[in-house]
Protein backbone atom coordinates (compact mmCIF):
# COMPACT_ATOMS: atom_id res chain seq x y z
CA UNK A 1 0.00 0.00 0.00
CA UNK A 2 1.38 3.33 -0.69
CA UNK A 3 0.68 6.56 1.44
CA UNK A 4 -0.56 9.11 -0.76
CA UNK A 5 0.26 12.83 1.21
CA UNK A 6 -1.96 15.64 -0.49
CA UNK A 7 -0.22 18.80 0.86
CA UNK A 8 -1.33 22.57 1.62
CA UNK A 9 -4.85 22.51 1.59
CA UNK A 10 -6.93 24.22 3.72
CA UNK A 11 -9.68 22.06 5.11
CA UNK A 12 -11.71 24.73 7.49
CA UNK A 13 -11.61 28.05 7.64
CA UNK A 14 -13.78 30.69 8.56
CA UNK A 15 -13.59 34.47 9.06
CA UNK A 16 -16.62 35.26 11.29
CA UNK A 17 -19.00 36.35 8.42
CA UNK A 18 -21.63 34.84 5.80
CA UNK A 19 -21.96 36.86 3.01
CA UNK A 20 -23.89 36.46 -0.24
CA UNK A 21 -24.18 32.80 -0.51
CA UNK A 22 -22.50 30.89 -2.60
CA UNK A 23 -24.52 28.61 -5.56
CA UNK A 24 -23.35 26.97 -8.32
CA UNK A 25 -25.24 29.84 -10.61
CA UNK A 26 -22.94 32.33 -9.67
CA UNK A 27 -19.75 30.32 -10.54
CA UNK A 28 -18.81 33.12 -13.29
CA UNK A 29 -18.56 35.65 -10.73
CA UNK A 30 -17.01 33.69 -7.90
CA UNK A 31 -14.09 33.07 -10.40
CA UNK A 32 -13.90 36.38 -11.35
CA UNK A 33 -14.29 37.42 -7.78
CA UNK A 34 -13.90 35.02 -5.47
CA UNK A 35 -13.16 36.88 -2.33
CA UNK A 36 -16.04 39.27 -3.17
CA UNK A 37 -18.55 36.33 -1.79
CA UNK A 38 -17.67 35.66 1.68
CA UNK A 39 -19.79 32.87 2.02
CA UNK A 40 -16.49 31.91 -0.02
CA UNK A 41 -14.08 31.73 2.62
CA UNK A 42 -15.50 29.44 4.64
CA UNK A 43 -14.50 25.70 4.57
CA UNK A 44 -16.83 23.96 6.73
CA UNK A 45 -16.69 20.24 8.18
CA UNK A 46 -19.20 19.28 5.92
CA UNK A 47 -17.31 20.62 2.86
CA UNK A 48 -14.49 18.84 3.76
CA UNK A 49 -16.08 15.38 4.70
CA UNK A 50 -17.53 15.47 1.23
CA UNK A 51 -13.89 16.41 -0.49
CA UNK A 52 -12.32 13.81 1.20
CA UNK A 53 -14.59 11.09 -0.31
CA UNK A 54 -13.76 12.38 -4.01
CA UNK A 55 -10.27 12.24 -2.62
CA UNK A 56 -10.48 8.28 -1.16
CA UNK A 57 -12.60 7.45 -4.44
CA UNK A 58 -9.53 8.49 -6.76
CA UNK A 59 -6.71 6.94 -4.51
CA UNK A 60 -8.16 4.01 -4.23
CA UNK A 61 -7.13 1.54 -1.59
CA UNK A 62 -3.91 3.84 -0.64
CA UNK A 63 -3.69 5.86 2.42
CA UNK A 64 -4.03 9.20 2.77
CA UNK A 65 -2.43 11.54 4.63
CA UNK A 66 -3.77 15.77 4.09
CA UNK A 67 -1.41 18.68 5.26
CA UNK A 68 -4.04 21.53 6.62
CA UNK A 69 -2.22 24.50 6.19
CA UNK A 70 -4.81 27.29 7.31
CA UNK A 71 -2.65 29.61 9.08
CA UNK A 72 -3.50 31.56 12.30
CA UNK A 73 -5.27 34.44 11.10
CA UNK A 74 -7.49 32.38 9.45
CA UNK A 75 -9.03 31.09 12.67
CA UNK A 76 -7.00 27.38 12.66
CA UNK A 77 -9.40 24.35 13.68
CA UNK A 78 -6.90 21.69 15.14
CA UNK A 79 -9.68 19.99 17.22
CA UNK A 80 -11.85 19.95 14.32
CA UNK A 81 -9.03 18.49 11.97
CA UNK A 82 -9.12 15.41 14.56
CA UNK A 83 -12.78 15.00 14.54
CA UNK A 84 -12.79 14.81 10.48
CA UNK A 85 -9.73 13.07 10.90
CA UNK A 86 -11.82 10.02 12.89
CA UNK A 87 -14.92 10.44 11.05
CA UNK A 88 -12.97 10.54 7.13
CA UNK A 89 -10.37 7.99 8.08
CA UNK A 90 -8.25 10.43 6.52
CA UNK A 91 -4.85 11.44 8.74
CA UNK A 92 -4.82 15.18 8.85
CA UNK A 93 -1.67 17.31 10.10
CA UNK A 94 -1.65 20.83 10.57
CA UNK A 95 1.01 23.86 10.66
CA UNK A 96 2.80 25.72 13.39
CA UNK A 97 3.58 29.37 13.15
CA UNK A 98 4.24 32.59 14.85
CA UNK A 99 0.77 34.42 15.10
CA UNK A 100 0.73 37.92 13.36
CA UNK A 101 0.44 40.10 16.14
CA UNK A 102 3.88 38.62 18.11
CA UNK A 103 5.39 39.15 14.65
CA UNK A 104 3.95 43.42 14.83
CA UNK A 105 5.17 43.04 18.11
CA UNK A 106 9.31 41.94 17.45
CA UNK A 107 9.08 43.81 14.31
CA UNK A 108 8.84 47.03 16.10
CA UNK A 109 11.47 46.04 19.18
CA UNK A 110 13.68 45.11 16.08
CA UNK A 111 12.90 49.00 14.90
CA UNK A 112 13.47 50.63 18.03
CA UNK A 113 16.79 48.52 18.72
CA UNK A 114 18.10 49.40 15.16
CA UNK A 115 17.71 52.97 15.27
CA UNK A 116 20.61 55.69 16.34
CA UNK A 117 19.68 55.94 19.97
CA UNK A 118 19.63 51.93 20.27
CA UNK A 119 20.98 50.29 23.14
CA UNK A 120 22.26 47.10 24.20
CA UNK A 121 19.32 46.42 26.45
CA UNK A 122 16.79 46.48 23.92
CA UNK A 123 18.54 44.62 21.11
CA UNK A 124 19.25 42.25 24.15
CA UNK A 125 14.98 42.19 24.61
CA UNK A 126 14.52 41.59 21.20
CA UNK A 127 16.16 38.66 21.12
CA UNK A 128 14.62 37.33 24.10
CA UNK A 129 11.43 37.93 22.10
CA UNK A 130 12.39 35.82 19.21
CA UNK A 131 13.90 32.96 21.40
CA UNK A 132 10.34 33.17 23.39
CA UNK A 133 8.32 33.17 20.14
CA UNK A 134 10.79 30.24 18.90
CA UNK A 135 10.17 28.42 22.07
CA UNK A 136 5.77 28.91 21.56
CA UNK A 137 6.18 27.64 17.58
CA UNK A 138 8.20 25.03 18.98
CA UNK A 139 5.62 23.99 21.57
CA UNK A 140 3.05 23.33 19.21
CA UNK A 141 5.13 20.33 17.45
CA UNK A 142 7.04 19.04 20.89
CA UNK A 143 3.83 19.26 23.31
CA UNK A 144 0.93 19.73 21.41
CA UNK A 145 -0.93 23.14 20.30
CA UNK A 146 -2.46 25.38 23.45
CA UNK A 147 -5.78 24.67 24.17
CA UNK A 148 -6.75 21.01 22.65
CA UNK A 149 -7.42 18.42 24.81
CA UNK A 150 -6.10 15.83 24.51
CA UNK A 151 -2.82 17.56 22.87
CA UNK A 152 -3.22 18.06 19.30
CA UNK A 153 0.21 18.16 17.77
CA UNK A 154 1.64 20.20 14.96
CA UNK A 155 3.63 18.25 12.03
CA UNK A 156 5.34 21.15 10.11
CA UNK A 157 6.38 24.59 10.92
CA UNK A 158 5.28 27.21 8.35
CA UNK A 159 2.57 27.35 6.36
CA UNK A 160 2.39 31.15 5.67
CA UNK A 161 2.92 33.36 2.79
CA UNK A 162 6.07 35.87 2.24
CA UNK A 163 7.11 37.74 -0.58
CA UNK A 164 4.29 40.19 -0.52
CA UNK A 165 6.13 43.04 -1.68
CA UNK A 166 4.63 45.50 0.52
CA UNK A 167 6.57 47.75 3.40
CA UNK A 168 10.15 45.85 2.33
CA UNK A 169 12.67 45.52 5.11
CA UNK A 170 15.49 47.11 2.82
CA UNK A 171 15.00 48.96 -0.72
CA UNK A 172 14.95 46.19 -3.39
CA UNK A 173 14.23 43.39 -0.35
CA UNK A 174 12.44 40.83 -1.57
CA UNK A 175 10.70 40.35 1.52
CA UNK A 176 9.27 42.51 4.65
CA UNK A 177 10.43 42.80 7.83
CA UNK A 178 7.69 40.73 9.43
CA UNK A 179 8.25 37.65 7.29
CA UNK A 180 12.20 37.58 7.48
CA UNK A 181 10.77 37.35 11.30
CA UNK A 182 8.58 34.75 10.85
CA UNK A 183 11.01 32.68 8.56
CA UNK A 184 13.87 32.64 11.25
CA UNK A 185 11.74 31.81 14.15
CA UNK A 186 10.64 28.95 12.40
CA UNK A 187 14.13 27.93 11.45
CA UNK A 188 15.37 28.39 14.80
CA UNK A 189 12.55 25.81 16.14
CA UNK A 190 13.40 23.72 12.85
CA UNK A 191 17.33 23.15 14.19
CA UNK A 192 15.84 22.45 18.03
CA UNK A 193 13.13 19.69 16.76
CA UNK A 194 15.70 17.93 15.03
CA UNK A 195 14.95 18.70 11.25
CA UNK A 196 10.64 19.64 11.76
CA UNK A 197 9.70 20.34 8.19
CA UNK A 198 9.04 23.93 7.01
CA UNK A 199 6.73 25.06 4.22
CA UNK A 200 6.30 28.30 2.83
CA UNK A 201 4.47 30.05 -0.10
CA UNK A 202 6.23 32.23 -2.03
CA UNK A 203 4.13 35.20 -3.79
CA UNK A 204 7.36 37.01 -6.00
CA UNK A 205 9.32 33.47 -7.38
CA UNK A 206 12.27 35.37 -8.11
CA UNK A 207 15.56 34.12 -8.08
CA UNK A 208 16.24 36.95 -5.77
CA UNK A 209 13.29 35.56 -3.22
CA UNK A 210 13.98 32.03 -3.32
CA UNK A 211 17.74 32.76 -2.02
CA UNK A 212 16.72 35.03 0.67
CA UNK A 213 13.88 33.05 2.22
CA UNK A 214 16.83 30.02 1.92
CA UNK A 215 19.34 31.90 3.42
CA UNK A 216 17.32 33.36 6.21
CA UNK A 217 15.99 29.91 6.85
CA UNK A 218 19.64 28.59 6.87
CA UNK A 219 21.26 30.98 9.17
CA UNK A 220 18.56 30.38 11.15
CA UNK A 221 19.52 26.60 11.63
CA UNK A 222 16.52 25.36 9.06
CA UNK A 223 18.23 22.45 6.77
CA UNK A 224 17.70 23.18 3.27
CA UNK A 225 16.79 19.39 2.70
CA UNK A 226 13.28 20.10 5.14
CA UNK A 227 12.16 23.01 3.63
CA UNK A 228 9.43 23.31 0.56
CA UNK A 229 8.95 26.56 -1.42
CA UNK A 230 5.57 26.28 -3.23
CA UNK A 231 4.38 28.45 -5.57
CA UNK A 232 8.29 28.79 -7.01
CA UNK A 233 6.22 28.04 -10.51
CA UNK A 234 3.37 27.53 -12.54
CA UNK A 235 1.98 30.80 -13.21
CA UNK A 236 3.65 31.99 -16.09
CA UNK A 237 1.85 31.63 -19.48
CA UNK A 238 3.34 28.77 -21.75
CA UNK A 239 3.60 31.41 -24.39
CA UNK A 240 5.83 33.87 -22.60
CA UNK A 241 9.35 32.74 -22.69
CA UNK A 242 10.75 35.04 -20.50
CA UNK A 243 8.61 34.43 -17.68
CA UNK A 244 8.89 30.19 -18.07
CA UNK A 245 12.89 31.19 -17.69
CA UNK A 246 12.61 33.46 -14.83
CA UNK A 247 10.41 30.49 -12.77
CA UNK A 248 13.06 28.03 -14.36
CA UNK A 249 15.73 29.93 -12.86
CA UNK A 250 14.33 30.20 -9.15
CA UNK A 251 13.17 27.13 -9.63
CA UNK A 252 16.76 25.67 -10.30
CA UNK A 253 17.77 27.91 -7.49
CA UNK A 254 15.52 26.02 -5.17
CA UNK A 255 16.85 22.07 -6.49
CA UNK A 256 20.42 23.14 -6.38
CA UNK A 257 19.91 23.65 -2.75
CA UNK A 258 18.84 20.73 -2.07
CA UNK A 259 14.91 22.29 -1.13
CA UNK A 260 11.97 20.68 -2.03
CA UNK A 261 9.75 22.25 -4.97
CA UNK A 262 6.19 22.09 -4.86
CA UNK A 263 3.86 23.19 -7.57
CA UNK A 264 -0.06 24.29 -6.69
CA UNK A 265 -2.52 22.79 -8.61
CA UNK A 266 -5.26 25.32 -8.42
CA UNK A 267 -8.46 24.01 -7.41
CA UNK A 268 -10.26 25.93 -10.17
CA UNK A 269 -10.94 24.58 -13.66
CA UNK A 270 -7.01 25.34 -14.71
CA UNK A 271 -9.02 26.32 -17.90
CA UNK A 272 -6.71 29.32 -18.27
CA UNK A 273 -3.28 30.67 -17.69
CA UNK A 274 -2.52 34.12 -15.60
CA UNK A 275 -3.24 35.41 -12.60
CA UNK A 276 -6.37 36.43 -11.09
CA UNK A 277 -5.90 39.41 -8.29
CA UNK A 278 -7.81 37.96 -4.87
CA UNK A 279 -7.58 39.25 -1.17
CA UNK A 280 -5.23 36.26 0.15
CA UNK A 281 -3.41 35.24 3.33
CA UNK A 282 -2.33 37.38 5.77
CA UNK A 283 -4.79 40.23 4.20
CA UNK A 284 -2.48 40.57 2.07
CA UNK A 285 -3.50 41.57 -1.97
CA UNK A 286 -1.87 38.80 -3.74
CA UNK A 287 -2.12 36.80 -7.36
CA UNK A 288 -3.48 33.75 -7.48
CA UNK A 289 -2.01 31.34 -10.03
CA UNK A 290 -4.48 29.78 -12.39
CA UNK A 291 -2.58 26.63 -13.16
CA UNK A 292 -2.51 24.03 -15.69
CA UNK A 293 -0.58 21.56 -16.71
CA UNK A 294 0.92 23.37 -19.12
CA UNK A 295 2.72 25.43 -17.44
CA UNK A 296 4.23 22.80 -15.50
CA UNK A 297 5.41 20.58 -18.70
CA UNK A 298 6.88 23.73 -20.20
CA UNK A 299 8.80 24.38 -16.71
CA UNK A 300 9.91 20.60 -16.40
CA UNK A 301 11.03 20.47 -20.03
CA UNK A 302 13.33 23.33 -19.28
CA UNK A 303 14.82 22.10 -16.00
CA UNK A 304 15.65 18.52 -17.02
CA UNK A 305 17.44 19.48 -20.06
CA UNK A 306 20.14 19.20 -18.09
CA UNK A 307 21.39 16.39 -16.36
CA UNK A 308 22.19 17.44 -12.90
CA UNK A 309 18.73 19.13 -12.70
CA UNK A 310 17.25 16.22 -14.48
CA UNK A 311 17.42 13.32 -10.85
CA UNK A 312 16.68 16.30 -8.70
CA UNK A 313 13.35 17.36 -10.18
CA UNK A 314 12.22 13.68 -9.63
CA UNK A 315 13.21 13.28 -6.13
CA UNK A 316 12.81 17.04 -5.19
CA UNK A 317 9.35 17.80 -6.80
CA UNK A 318 5.93 18.14 -4.60
CA UNK A 319 2.51 18.24 -6.47
CA UNK A 320 -0.38 19.80 -4.20
CA UNK A 321 -4.35 20.94 -4.73
CA UNK A 322 -3.80 24.29 -3.21
CA UNK A 323 -7.25 24.34 -2.10
CA UNK A 324 -8.35 27.37 -0.42
CA UNK A 325 -11.93 28.35 -1.08
CA UNK A 326 -15.23 27.04 -1.21
CA UNK A 327 -15.41 27.56 -5.37
CA UNK A 328 -12.19 25.01 -5.43
CA UNK A 329 -14.07 22.18 -4.38
CA UNK A 330 -15.85 19.73 -6.51
CA UNK A 331 -19.48 20.22 -4.22
CA UNK A 332 -19.07 24.17 -5.41
CA UNK A 333 -18.34 23.45 -9.10
CA UNK A 334 -14.17 23.16 -8.77
CA UNK A 335 -11.54 20.52 -9.65
CA UNK A 336 -10.80 19.65 -6.13
CA UNK A 337 -8.03 18.18 -4.11
CA UNK A 338 -7.82 14.70 -6.68
CA UNK A 339 -6.91 17.12 -9.60
CA UNK A 340 -3.12 16.46 -8.43
CA UNK A 341 -3.75 12.51 -10.14
CA UNK A 342 -5.14 14.40 -13.50
CA UNK A 343 -2.48 16.75 -13.28
CA UNK A 344 0.10 14.08 -13.15
CA UNK A 345 -1.44 12.31 -15.83
CA UNK A 346 -1.39 15.05 -17.85
CA UNK A 347 1.91 16.14 -17.14
CA UNK A 348 3.12 12.21 -18.56
CA UNK A 349 1.42 13.49 -21.38
CA UNK A 350 2.54 16.35 -22.28
CA UNK A 351 6.29 15.36 -21.72
CA UNK A 352 6.31 12.36 -24.05
CA UNK A 353 5.22 14.99 -26.99
CA UNK A 354 8.97 16.71 -26.19
CA UNK A 355 11.54 16.50 -24.18
CA UNK A 356 13.25 16.07 -21.06
CA UNK A 357 10.82 13.25 -19.85
CA UNK A 358 12.73 9.32 -19.33
CA UNK A 359 11.36 8.33 -22.59
CA UNK A 360 12.77 5.24 -24.11
CA UNK A 361 11.99 5.24 -27.53
CA UNK A 362 9.77 8.12 -27.58
CA UNK A 363 7.34 6.94 -24.58
CA UNK A 364 7.44 6.49 -20.24
CA UNK A 365 7.35 3.03 -20.14
CA UNK A 366 4.64 1.58 -17.70
CA UNK A 367 7.31 1.18 -14.79
CA UNK A 368 8.62 4.47 -15.19
CA UNK A 369 5.20 6.12 -14.93
CA UNK A 370 4.74 4.02 -11.74
CA UNK A 371 7.83 4.83 -10.18
CA UNK A 372 7.68 8.62 -10.88
CA UNK A 373 3.93 8.52 -9.46
CA UNK A 374 5.38 7.24 -6.05
CA UNK A 375 8.14 9.30 -6.02
CA UNK A 376 5.80 12.65 -6.53
CA UNK A 377 2.93 11.19 -3.90
CA UNK A 378 4.97 8.96 -1.56
CA UNK A 379 8.36 8.84 -0.91
CA UNK A 380 9.11 12.73 -1.31
CA UNK A 381 6.36 14.38 0.55
CA UNK A 382 7.25 11.56 3.07
CA UNK A 383 10.86 12.19 3.27
CA UNK A 384 9.94 15.89 3.54
CA UNK A 385 7.31 15.22 6.69
CA UNK A 386 9.36 12.49 8.58
CA UNK A 387 11.89 13.96 11.01
CA UNK A 388 13.35 12.16 14.15
CA UNK A 389 10.58 13.44 16.82
CA UNK A 390 8.30 11.21 19.61
CA UNK A 391 5.46 12.65 21.54
CA UNK A 392 6.43 13.14 25.39
CA UNK A 393 6.15 10.66 27.64
CA UNK A 394 3.28 10.62 29.55
CA UNK A 395 3.92 11.88 33.19
CA UNK A 396 3.23 9.99 36.17
CA UNK A 397 -0.01 11.63 37.89
CA UNK A 398 0.96 11.97 41.61
CA UNK A 399 -2.34 10.82 43.88
CA UNK A 400 -2.63 11.84 47.60
CA UNK A 401 -2.61 8.99 49.56
CA UNK A 402 -3.67 8.45 53.71
CA UNK A 403 -2.76 6.01 56.06
CA UNK A 404 -5.71 4.42 58.13
CA UNK A 405 -5.15 5.67 61.68
CA UNK A 406 -6.34 2.34 63.12
CA UNK A 407 -4.67 -0.44 60.91
CA UNK A 408 -2.41 1.62 59.07
CA UNK A 409 -3.68 0.66 55.37
CA UNK A 410 -2.76 3.26 52.71
CA UNK A 411 -5.23 4.19 50.38
CA UNK A 412 -5.92 6.68 47.95
CA UNK A 413 -7.53 10.37 48.64
CA UNK A 414 -10.19 9.72 46.26
CA UNK A 415 -11.04 6.05 47.74
CA UNK A 416 -13.69 5.65 50.14
CA UNK A 417 -11.98 7.01 53.51
CA UNK A 418 -13.93 7.48 56.90
CA UNK A 419 -13.52 10.38 59.16
CA UNK A 420 -14.21 11.42 63.26
CA UNK A 421 -12.45 13.86 64.37
CA UNK A 422 -9.03 14.23 62.92
CA UNK A 423 -8.70 10.69 62.51
CA UNK A 424 -8.84 9.27 59.13
CA UNK A 425 -10.21 5.53 58.57
CA UNK A 426 -9.90 2.90 55.28
CA UNK A 427 -13.20 1.26 56.86
CA UNK A 428 -16.28 1.53 59.17
CA UNK A 429 -14.87 -1.56 60.76
CA UNK A 430 -11.54 0.13 62.41
CA UNK A 431 -13.88 3.68 62.89
CA UNK A 432 -15.94 1.67 65.58
CA UNK A 433 -12.76 -0.48 66.93
CA UNK A 434 -11.08 2.47 67.80
CA UNK A 435 -14.03 4.27 69.03
CA UNK A 436 -13.86 1.73 71.92
CA UNK A 437 -10.64 2.77 72.76
CA UNK A 438 -12.46 5.96 73.43
CA UNK A 439 -10.43 7.61 70.47
CA UNK A 440 -7.39 7.40 72.35
CA UNK A 441 -3.78 8.54 69.98
CA UNK A 442 -1.88 6.01 72.19
CA UNK A 443 -4.20 2.93 70.96
CA UNK A 444 -3.96 1.28 68.07
CA UNK A 445 -4.15 -1.89 65.77
CA UNK A 446 -1.37 -4.62 66.13
CA UNK A 447 0.36 -4.37 63.14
Amino acid sequence: MIRILILLSSLMQSFGATGDALTLERRSQVVLQPRKFLSNLNLQAADAEVEIQHLKKAAGRNEIVIMDTTPLSFQRNPAGLVKLSKSSGVKVLCCASPPSSVLVEIEQMKSEADTVGGSEKERSQTQRRIEEATKQVECEVRIGISGTRPAVYAGALGGFLVGSGKEPSAAGAPLSSQEEIALEICGRASLRLGGAPVIVFLHAPTKGCVSRVLDILGEAGARADRVALFNVCGAASVSGVAELKEEALAASVVLERGAFLGFTCSGFDGSGCGRTSVKGWEDREVMNPLHNPQNLVALLRLLMVDPALKERVRTQLLLSPGIRLKSDLRRWGGMGMSFVFTLLDNVFEGLETGTGGDMEGGGWSMDAKIAFRALIFSENPIRLLSFPWKPPESVAIEVDRFSCWWCGTEKRVDEERYSKYDFEYCGLDCLEDHRKTGFSRQTQKER
